[in-house]
């Protein structure tokens, strides 16, 4: 016996809110670590996730921990938070 169902209807848009404009470029990091990269021990700052806003820019190595990620930063790249939250990597050298 077979039974096939295909249901279709509307769904909501989400509503999207744009995250706060930082009041300045770098974020405080919730603590520092040395962190193993390339070879190398660096102190790594470790950044809230939810502590970020837009605008928010930092270096590289850096940690970004929330309750169900981790995002690492390697060496050689920095990052920008922009207005929706993401977290937007650029090669370093390229901005130079």
């Amino acid at each position: 016996m077979n039974l096939r169902l295909v249901v279709s209807g509307a769904s909501p848009k989400p509503c999207l809110h744009p995250l706060p404009h930082a009041e300045s470029e770098a974020p405080a990091p919730e603590q520092t670590l040395k962190v193993f990269f390339d070879g190398a021990w660096h102190d790594v700052p470790f950044y809230r996730r939810a502590m970020l806003e837009a605008g928010h820019r930092f270096q590289s190595p850096c940690v970004i921990v929330q309750d169900d990620s981790t995002a690492c930063v390697p060496p050689g790249f920095n990052a920008t938070v922009d207005s929706g939250g993401n977290i937007v990597l650029a090669c370093a050298e390229q901005q130079s």
